[in-house]
């Protein structure tokens, strides 16, 4: 347990020069003073220096920007304000206070009316045209500006021209692609705005930023100056590491992390303890909120993901806030800024990711001077396992650097066409950072594509298109599905959307979708009409999709040889499919059917780092027999044994019964075997179908050291990249062709043309490669777990070994 005492706050006096009327404002509030932080962040905008400000979660940040605006407009009322939020849920949360704002000085009958909006999605014509001829302050999302406000710059010429301040609240938010499309975006206004003779200053916020000038200078190309210095009050807060108990100390098996987590949600609850559960994945909540309804019947909780309709996020919300929820299970969809009140207990159920995530979910707790507590529930994913292990790691580092590139080239090359269609550029002008040889490349290449023309030193958009429109900034994937739940005409109705990116394989036809507990069968994933037909009902059971990968590496940019290994850096294309799915009974989680499926491909062009082992050291391994990745060849005689088989079972499966498309299954795994006879014997040979096969090959199935080092250095790889285990794909191979059939373990940025994490990983391999063999050779269970090599089911052969001889090998 890790304490962090209360903490009493540094006040100081208004500034001298604050209008009357403004302290008036606050002091209808209950403000009469200022935090020491709020003050020094308006004197430096005072010095018109642009400002970060990084004080910890609910320490008044946003009542910086609020003053700052207030009185800028009451200096000017014709000045403007434009006010960025990652989500539109968030803006919309932040609206309340500029709303309270307009109606003390509506009371006050001040000569000039303030108007505070927000414009998103939601906003009809007819209001969009009131805003731009009218509004003050806009509260709105980096979407929105994207694609309404900057391809109609014309239309905002009022706006943009008396622009004094631009606010982006939780700047850390702005992160791989997101975060390198936002640069770009950041780009364009900032050159709309210079081509209307504005220059506005720009206030950033964020509890969870490591090295915050470095970060929003690089992401902004203006210079900042820090707040950091918190002048807040807060209560005692007692955070708690939690390792479930063991339930098989040989395999070293721990209790689930969600059933600890109901657990503790319970006793929470019993003891009127307002908690919050954050999970790491959407099925999490449903799979919380089912479990929850079964075994939890005196209590209710609440789910909250993306994917659900903003009424009913709205409703979760407003619930917390006023107490009449008790306990919600949630992604890190709440993990933002959005008010609802302080929870008493947030209970993490694995590490989120990120040092910045872990303090953004536990800051949820405790934003009073009333007591509270976080518990981090740690899975058995390595990673969890190290931090429980060494908890200082979180508790005394920083929270990462956001990780961008915003010179990109997939993501330059759409913001330059967009930038293209808002204003032309003139030869020689540079574009933020980016040089001008550099644009022009860019430029010349848009004019090979037929969407520019170069005219006496100005390229001009020719294109047809508006480019926004097909350009989304929050990944590359294609507009979300809308989820339909299918019944009589008047019945039929939306329930929510999954994006463009996950709908292959969260929706795929014949998967059971997850909602507020509630199961829901895809019956159909209509593609082109972006629709996903559901059939709500009570399944026995749920899916999981298989997936299939390819990698064809398209150039190397850097290798490096060692006497056993290679490593390489470089871009490749990976082609993945989901190729059918398991179905899995609830009750015991086994799978009793695999069905088919037939879905497009999806390519990702991306950067990669990859590990090919030498030849010498796999055959070093063989001579230990601890090199379990051969195909097992089963002898000349195999067809005549296997066909006999087949006879003496009757061409059924001993299982259930089923005909055809049989397999023959070793009862007791074949390489573990000396001799091949004994492996071939009838006695250890049964006759399976294909389903059954696969459930019996889930509890003997081989686990490499292959594996077990892919296993390990991808969960740690993490820690030293600062960045979370899903920005990284994982890709083993025994016998690949691009590396002359030797073996490779491959980690790839899952993003479009990477964002720097294989380049990063190649400089620090040797490290993580180190801190794999120890976390391996510390780790208490037999033959391997889930908390060094992965999961392990078969007790014939020992993958923890084999793991520990690979590295043995690599490291010498």
């Amino acid at each position: 347990m890790h304490v962090i005492p209360p903490k009493n706050a540094n006040m100081v006096d208004f500034p001298p020069e604050m209008p009357v009327s403004m302290l008036n404002y606050f002091s209808s509030l209950g403000l009469h003073s200022l935090y020491s932080h709020q003050a020094q962040a308006l004197d430096e905008l005072k010095k018109h220096c642009n400002v970060v400000i990084t004080t910890g979660t609910s320490s008044g940040k946003s009542l910086i920007y609020q003053s700052a605006i207030l009185q800028q407009w009451l200096q000017d009322p014709g000045s403007t304000a434009l006010l960025l939020y990652p989500t539109k849920a968030l803006a919309n949360d932040q609206l309340a206070p500029f709303k309270a704002m307009e109606e003390f000085f509506i009371r006050c009958e001040s000569t000039s009316q303030l108007r505070s909006v927000i414009y998103d999605g939601d906003t009809s014509q007819s209001e969009r045209i009131a805003i731009r001829n009218n509004a003050q302050i806009i509260l709105t999302n980096p979407d929105m500006l994207h694609l309404s406000m900057l391809p109609h710059h014309t239309t905002w010429k009022r706006f943009f021209s008396h622009l004094k301040y631009i606010v982006i609240d939780e700047v850390h938010s702005y992160k791989g692609v997101f975060g390198s499309h936002f640069a770009n975006v950041m780009r364009r206004l900032l050159r709309i705005i210079h081509f209307y003779g504005g220059d506005p200053l720009i206030i950033c916020t964020s509890a969870t930023v490591h090295d915050a000038q470095i970060f929003v200078e690089k992401l902004l190309e203006r210079p900042f100056v820090v707040i950091s210095e918190d002048g807040s009050a807060h209560g005692e807060k007692k955070i708690y590491f939690y390792n479930p108990p063991i339930v098989d100390q040989q395999l070293g098996i721990r209790r689930g992390i969600l059933e600890e987590g109901l657990k503790i949600a319970a006793l929470s609850m019993r003891n009127d303890l307002q908690t919050l559960l954050f999970v790491r994945a959407r099925r999490s909540v449903e799979i919380l909120l089912r479990r929850a309804r079964e075994n939890l019947l005196e209590y209710s909780i609440e789910g909250y993901r993306s994917g659900y309709l903003p009424s009913e996020r709205r409703r979760v919300e407003q619930g917390l806030k006023n107490r009449e929820i008790l306990c919600v299970a949630a992604t890190n969809a709440l993990e933002l800024g959005i008010d609802i009140g302080g929870m008493d207990r947030v209970v993490l159920l694995g590490y989120p990711g990120s040092i910045a995530s872990f303090l953004q979910q536990i800051g949820r707790a405790g934003r009073t001077m009333k007591a509270s507590s976080a518990v981090f529930v740690a899975s058995m994913d390595p990673l969890d396992q190290y931090l429980l292990q060494n908890p200082s790691y979180i508790l005394e580092n920083s929270p990462e650097q956001p990780l961008i590139d915003p010179q990109n080239p997939l993501i330059l090359f759409n913001q330059l066409r967009c930038a293209a269609y808002e204003l032309p550029f003139q030869v020689g002008e540079r574009f933020g950072g980016l040089a001008a040889e550099t644009l022009k490349e860019y430029l010349d290449a848009l004019c090979v594509k037929g969407e520019l023309v170069e005219r006496e030193g100005r390229y001009y958009w020719i294109g047809d298109a508006y480019p926004a429109a097909d350009i989304s900034i929050r990944s590359i994937s294609t507009a979300p599905f809308d989820l339909i739940v299918e019944g009589k005409k008047e019945d039929t109705h939306k329930i929510g959307e999954v994006d463009g990116e996950s709908v292959l394989w969260m929706t795929h036809p014949g998967a059971i979708y997850l909602q507020e507990g509630e199961t829901y069968l895809v019956r159909n994933l209509a593609l082109e009409e972006h629709k996903v037909l559901l059939e709500k009902g009570d399944f026995p059971y749920y899916t999981n999709p298989k997936e299939q990968q390819d990698i064809e590496i398209q150039n190397t940019l850097n290798s490096t040889s060692e006497e056993n290994i290679r490593f390489f850096f470089g871009n490749v294309t990976v082609a993945s499919q989901v190729v059918g799915y398991d179905k899995l009974d609830w009750a015991n989680n086994e799978i009793f059917e695999t069905v088919p499926l037939d879905l497009p491909v999806s390519n990702l062009n991306t950067q990669a780092f990859w590990m090919v082992i030498a030849e010498s050291t796999v055959e070093t391994l063989r001579k230990s027999a601890l090199w379990y990745s051969d195909p097992n060849d089963y002898g000349p005689q195999w067809e005549h044994i296997r066909q006999s088989i087949l006879l003496r079972d009757q061409q059924r499966c001993t299982l259930c019964g089923k005909q055809g498309g049989l397999h023959v299954h070793h009862k007791k795994p074949f390489r573990t075997f000396a001799d091949p006879l004994q492996a071939n014997a009838a006695s250890n040979l049964i006759t399976l179908c294909e389903t059954c096969h696969q459930r019996v090959e889930q509890t003997v199935r081989i686990h490499s050291g292959l594996n077990g080092l892919g296993y390990v250095f991808s969960h740690l790889a993490p820690l030293y990249l600062m960045c979370d285990l899903r920005d990284m794909g994982l890709f083993v191979e025994p016998r690949w062709k691009p590396a002359g059939y030797q073996p490779v373990v491959m980690l790839y940025d899952a993003f479009p043309g990477g964002i720097g994490l294989s380049a990063a990983l190649y400089e620090k391999y040797n490290d993580i490669l180190h801190n794999a063999q120890s976390v391996i050779q510390q780790c208490s269970c037999t033959f391997g777990c889930p908390a060094c090599v992965g999961p392990v089911n078969q007790e014939f052969l020992n993958p923890k070994e084999a793991t520990l001889a690979l590295l043995q090998e690599i490291l010498k």
